[in-house]
C-alpha cells in the first residue's frame, strides 16, 4: 500500500509540476502504448506475460493437478511462441522501438500496482496458492 501510495502521489505532485498535463494526456490518450506510429513492444509483451502468469495461477487453482499442468504447459510453449516474435519483431520493425510511448509508461506503474494488488487479494483464498508461502 506504501509504494502504491507513493506512485500515486508522484503523479499528483511530480517532480516537474508541467509533467501533470503529459501525465494525464498520455493516458487518456493512450499515449504510452501508441505514439507517433510506433508501438511500445516492451508493454505489449509485458501486458502478455501478465496474462500468462494469471492464466497459470488460475488453471493452478482452479483445476485438478494433472489437467492444470497440461494448461499450464500450453500457455508456457504459446508464451515461448510470442516472446520469440517479439523478438523477431523488435530486429525487423523499426515501429516496435517508441521512446515517446515509452517515456510516457514510465508514469503508469500505479495501474500495474493496482492490477497486481487486486490480484493478490483475489488469489489468496486458494489453498492451492497457500501452500506457497
Amino acid at each position: 500500500m506504501t509504494i502504491l501510495a507513493y506512485q500515486i502521489l508522484s503523479i499528483i505532485n511530480p517532480a516537474y509540476p508541467d509533467d501533470r498535463a503529459h501525465i494525464i494526456q498520455g493516458l487518456l490518450h493512450f499515449e504510452f502504448l501508441y505514439s507517433d506510429h510506433h508501438f511500445n513492444l516492451p508493454l505489449v509483451t509485458g501486458a502478455v506475460a501478465m496474462m500468462a502468469l494469471g492464466g497459470v495461477l488460475f488453471v493452478r487453482a482452479t483445476l485438478p493437478t494433472a489437467e492444470a499442468m497440461r494448461y499450464a504447459k500450453m500457455i508456457v510453449i504459446i508464451w515461448a511462441i510470442v516472446a520469440v516474435v517479439a523478438i523477431t519483431v523488435a530486429v525487423t520493425i523499426e515501429e516496435s522501438f517508441s521512446p515517446f510511448a515509452q517515456n510516457q509508461a514510465r508514469y503508469h506503474p500505479p495501474i500495474t500496482s493496482a492490477i497486481l494488488a487486486t490480484a493478490m487479494i483475489l488469489l489468496r483464498g486458494f489453498s492451492c496458492l497457500n501452500n506457497y508461502g
